[in-house]
């Protein structure tokens, strides 16, 4: 649960950063802010119930994600609404904060920028943004043994990998370590892509870069490089995992929720619950559980 939270973290923070800056908007439109003799006392004042409006803001986000991790995205549009509404205000025509009308707007501003940030609006458009992640843990088992759970396609032992989606993956017969591979996405759709092999070096490290199957004007969309290490910790049966993911040219719909939901930090908490039998409570397993109910 704890994971999940700090996870969301960047998604927390956002809401905190707009909630204390409503709420400063606010106390200063409302007259709150004298400039006389205790001027210094009103901007503590202000920043004191900020920081407590913050703080509260951050406990409530936490709270919801928790509930309604489905929903996490309406954490930071909230935010923003509640900001533009609060620091707007009186700058608009009467028609727009009449009470009579002024959800409706609000309502159709939050369609308009959850459309731009989430929605398709923006994939007309050549605006891509880079994404790379690193991310550390540490469990209990062998180099041997994390190198044929976690590398796909390069298992010595028959065993299984740690992605459940997984469903096809096999080896051309004219390309050494290039895979076509299956994923799972529910109502008996796949997600189809080739992986090919740059470092193997058994069992400590892999590399590979992974392509979609798209048309050839948007194949950068989905490509990207995945890299393992995996380091024994000296005097102990444990093992150090470091995994980096690098996407290029991600569209920006994707972009921010992998950055707000910390994608690569989730899947590793998802991997480190899941190696050590322990509840997952990241959002990469709850996904993964949707759709083996599809599947």
């Amino acid at each position: 649960m704890f994971r999940l939270i700090y996870r969301q973290r960047r998604r927390h923070l956002f809401a905190a950063f707009f909630a204390s800056l409503s709420c400063a908007s606010y106390m200063v439109q409302s007259g709150f802010m004298h400039f006389d003799s205790l001027v210094v006392v009103n901007v503590l004042t202000i920043l004191l119930t900020c920081m407590i409006v913050a703080f509260g803001t951050a406990l409530v986000s936490a709270l919801f994600v928790l509930i309604i991790p489905s929903w996490r995205v309406a954490v930071e549009f909230t935010a923003v609404i509640v900001f533009l509404n609060t620091a707007l205000t009186s700058y608009l025509p009467y028609w727009v904060t009449d009470r009579s009308l002024d959800f409706v707007v609000w309502i159709g501003v939050y369609i308009v920028i959850f459309n731009i940030a989430y929605g398709t609006w923006l994939d007309r458009f050549r605006v891509w943004l880079d994404h790379s992640e690193t991310r550390r843990f540490e469990v209990q088992g062998t180099a041997e043994e994390l190198w044929d759970w976690l590398v796909p396609g390069l298992d010595r032992n028959g065993g299984t990998n740690w992605e459940p989606l997984l469903k096809k993956f096999e080896e051309r017969a004219d390309q050494d370590h290039v895979f076509d591979v299956e994923y799972r996405i529910g109502h008996a759709q796949f997600e189809h892509q080739t992986i090919q092999y740059e470092v193997v070096n058994y069992p400590q490290h892999a590399r590979y870069i992974f392509q979609g199957e798209l048309n050839p004007a948007n194949r950068n969309l989905v490509s990207g490089t995945m890299e393992f290490r995996i380091e024994p910790v000296e005097g102990t049966d444990r093992c150090k995992v470091t995994l980096t993911r690098t996407r290029r040219a991600v569209l920006v719909r994707e972009g921010l929720l992998m950055w707000f939901d910390d994608a690569l930090g989730d899947q590793v908490d998802h991997m480190r619950a899941k190696w050590a039998d322990r509840w997952d409570w990241s959002m990469t397993g709850k996904f993964r559980r949707q759709v083996a109910a599809l599947s």
